[in-house]
């Protein structure tokens, strides 16, 4: 799988908001909607399920007077357990108007991603995301390098994703219609 840009599901928590710019409005896919917070804030977005991330973006928005992180600068952590985010996996400074990313980091894997300005004083940003892809195994190359056939045609040639029932994959072909699958034509050896 590939990385891409990722909006997450939900907002976790945060360390506030004024009534008229909720941090809901980080994860609204619309750049002209913003949060903004005061004191040192915060912010810990969910991203639905564990992802590998290398790097974040925000959008800071013009209307926004002074941008999330100013010219303090931000930290960014990335855990499991959004009540203990670990170390910093980034830190520094995003102030320019429009999509300002981080650069890559070392993959880190986690569902909660923690930004936290260093600026003492109101801010915010209107929208994030994540350069990620779903963790997990990469299933369909590993299980297709190791399907054999006891019918004695190729392994993986005709045969590239002959897998689907195992692990939730789809077929490229019908295999009720190929009249070299059969069912009980697949073995797979771990």
């Amino acid at each position: 799988m590939a990385k891409t840009w990722t909006t997450p599901t939900a907002i976790h928590s945060y360390s506030g908001q004024y009534a008229s710019y909720p941090a809901i409005n980080t994860i609204d896919d619309n750049t002209a909607t913003f949060w903004v917070a005061s004191s040192t804030p915060w912010i810990i977005f969910d991203m639905g399920a564990t992802k590998k991330i290398t790097k974040i973006r925000i959008y800071q928005n013009d209307q926004v007077t002074s941008h999330f992180g100013w010219t303090s600068g931000l930290k960014v952590y990335i855990s499991n357990d959004p009540a203990n985010m670990g170390d910093v996996v980034w830190e520094g400074v995003l102030d320019a108007n429009g999509w300002q990313e981080t650069g890559l980091f070392s993959e880190k894997q986690g569902r909660y991603v923690k930004l936290l300005s260093k600026y003492s004083n109101v801010q915010g940003f209107s929208e994030f995301d994540a350069y990620a892809e779903a963790a997990g195994v990469a299933y369909s190359k590993t299980i297709t390098e190791k399907v054999g056939f006891v019918d004695g045609h190729s392994k993986v040639q005709h045969h590239k994703k002959v897998i689907a029932e195992v692990v939730g994959f789809v077929d490229e072909h019908d295999k009720d219609k190929c009249k070299k699958c059969k069912p009980s034509s697949v073995i797979l050896t771990f």
